[in-house]
């Protein structure tokens, strides 16, 4: 497994931010939209294994005056990725978007914050494969979130006779942040729920799933059940995947609305992904679940 450290540029505009990243670490109106959504297939040879499998990664910071940071980070010259994420540690940091690029190249992230505070720092990560992986395909949808809505999600299925590797959501938009995005339990679809405070204009965000043949080599999804406390202001979990295989995404399936995605991303290792949830006020006990795509994976 190859594990590289980022170099390239951020992206930034005032304080509101957008990028990719890669990290590792320590829950919606639902839809099926074969009939509305892109997908892209990407012409490859035949491999039913994630080969060529390796972790970027960005350390990154946000800077006392600023609300906003993302980064996009590529995968290496002939590998496509197949999911990707942030450490990040900071309560009251949250992830605002998190998704592949159109090509599948490069994988982007943006964390955002309601006021400015002190000097924070966190990682970026992707999972990339070589572009050998057989079936590689691209689903987007690109949605709406209408002035009277604080909340919407979309399920993204994957072409029949694939299955899902990995997916986010790319989203310009600052206050409006992620509440969920994971592997569907069916292994054919990827979901997300994205939200915010108050209603307000209408702003567009697009959801993407990475695909590939339903016959690549030791696919398997892992997940756990997790409840916060009433007490409770956040919560993280790390999943493990079966011996002999390794991350390709994760997520939470979290149907709480205020209680919003901090982080989620792959160990240095790349065998456990990563998650924290948070909320800004205490309430009632909540319930989430954790989820991990794993195959085999070599280097």
């Amino acid at each position: 497994m190859l594990l590289i450290t980022a170099s390239r540029g951020s992206r930034s505009v005032g304080s509101l931010l957008a990028g990719i990243t890669l990290f590792a670490a320590c829950s919606r109106e639902g839809f099926e939209p074969r009939s509305g959504a892109t997908h892209l297939d990407v012409p490859l040879t035949a491999s039913l294994s994630a080969s060529g499998y390796a972790l970027v990664s960005q350390p990154d910071s946000m800077t006392s005056q600023a609300l906003s940071f993302g980064r996009t980070l590529q995968c290496p010259a002939g590998k496509r990725s197949l999911g990707g994420g942030v450490q990040n540690t900071n309560y009251g940091v949250v992830i605002q978007e998190s998704a592949p690029n159109a090509t599948g190249t490069s994988w982007a992230y943006t964390v955002s914050r309601d006021t400015a505070g002190p000097t924070v720092g966190f990682t970026g990560w992707a999972v990339c494969a070589d572009s050998s992986l057989n079936g590689y395909a691209l689903v987007a949808r690109t949605d709406t979130l209408v002035p009277q809505a604080v909340t919407f999600g979309r399920t993204l299925s994957c072409p029949s006779g694939k299955q899902v590797l990995g997916g986010g959501v790319q989203n310009g938009n600052y206050g409006v942040v992620l509440q969920d995005t994971r592997p569907h339990p069916s292994g054919a679809a990827w979901t997300y729920t994205v939200s915010r405070k108050s209603g307000g204009a209408t702003v567009a965000f697009t959801g993407r799933a990475i695909c590939a043949d339903s016959a690549v080599t030791g696919y398997a999804l892992v997940s756990r059940p997790d409840t916060m406390g009433h007490s409770v202001f956040t919560f993280g979990r790390s999943l493990t995947c079966p011996t002999g295989k390794q991350v390709f995404s994760g997520g939470v399936q979290n149907a709480n609305y205020g209680v919003v995605l901090q982080e989620n991303h792959p160990d240095a290792s790349g065998g456990t992904w990563a998650y924290t949830l948070s909320r800004k006020t205490a309430d009632s006990v909540v319930t989430f679940t954790g989820w991990v795509a794993c195959g085999t994976a070599t280097s």
